[in-house]
């Protein structure tokens, strides 16, 4: 009889368990898919997805704003100037990395009148997004859902990795398109003009241009390639407020005391314009460092 109620009470525990198990099951079954399939537990911290910018999607905005002032002959040599112009070109180039902030072009002549003496080569650049830093591995003082959270990162580096792939791939798409626009700034042509030199009148045009650029460009530069004459005279209001102006390729073979009045003239005129700076690169210096930046 003792025999027979004790293997009863054991059909009656594992009753009880059935019932019980079934009765929770609506709860512990999603809990347990939602752990197994996030990798998380109780006490255990997710891994954000990292977001990767894309190419696909280039802003207006820029960072920096530049006009560049190409003399002509026979003051500046076409020689000089194409120098100048291959050395400018380049070093757009070079700007085109993760990170950019973006670069609306200008350029026009120095001639004997030369307001809206325009090259014909303008252009903008797009910014370029920074690439994102690689996923962060974390970890869980359990092993198994330290082992989930190794699994899931690897998941996240290679949807990382795929993606920055994607937006280098668009990136070197990009790099060839502005080296196609530079293009045009290296085969300019440069017309002769003996009447005169007015290199303010370049002036006044960049400066507009750069006083109407977007509150997102920060750097604001005016670039002379020039002998630095001006013997036009032309007359009217120059404000280069925040502007920085650079003279490159600079060459005179006049005399010394003459050469540095042409520095000294142009720098009192755009710096009584308010310029927040004026710099001078002669040819040697020019040919051995970057001209713009």
């Amino acid at each position: 009889m003792v025999s027979s109620i004790n293997r009863y009470k054991w059909v009656l525990v594992l009753l009880a368990v059935i019932v019980l198990v079934t009765a929770l099951s609506p709860w512990l079954l999603p809990q347990m898919s939602r752990d197994l399939l996030s990798g998380t537990d109780h006490g255990s911290t997710d891994i954000t997805p990292v977001a990767v910018p894309s190419l696909d999607q280039p802003t207006t905005e820029v960072g920096i704003v530049l006009h560049l002032c190409l003399d002509t002959p026979p003051l500046f040599s076409a020689v000089m100037a194409h120098k100048a112009a291959v050395a400018i070109a380049d070093e757009l180039d070079t700007l085109v990395v993760p990170g950019f902030k973006g670069l609306k072009f200008y350029s026009s002549y120095i001639a004997s009148k030369s307001y809206q003496d325009e090259t014909g080569v303008n252009f903008t650049i797009s910014s370029v997004p920074s690439l994102s830093p690689r996923p962060v591995q974390k970890h869980s003082p359990d092993p198994y859902q330290d082992a989930l959270l190794k699994q899931k990162y690897q998941t996240e580096v290679d949807t990382w990795q795929a993606q920055v792939n994607l937006q280098l791939s668009q990136l070197t798409a990009l790099r060839a398109t502005v080296h196609g626009l530079t293009n045009r700034l290296r085969s300019l042509s440069f017309p002769f003009d003996d009447r005169g030199a007015d290199y303010r009148s370049c002036l006044y045009e960049a400066g507009k241009h750069l006083l109407d650029a977007p509150s997102s460009a920060k750097t604001r530069l005016i670039v002379l390639a020039s002998a630095l004459v001006d013997n036009q005279h032309e007359q009217g209001y120059l404000n280069l407020t925040g502007v920085d102006v650079k003279s490159v390729f600079y060459s005179c073979s006049d005399s010394a005391i003459a050469c540095l009045t042409r520095v000294a003239t142009i720098k009192h005129l755009v710096m009584q314009a308010h310029a927040k700076s004026f710099s001078v690169l002669d040819v040697a210096e020019s040919q051995a460092q970057q001209v713009l930046f």
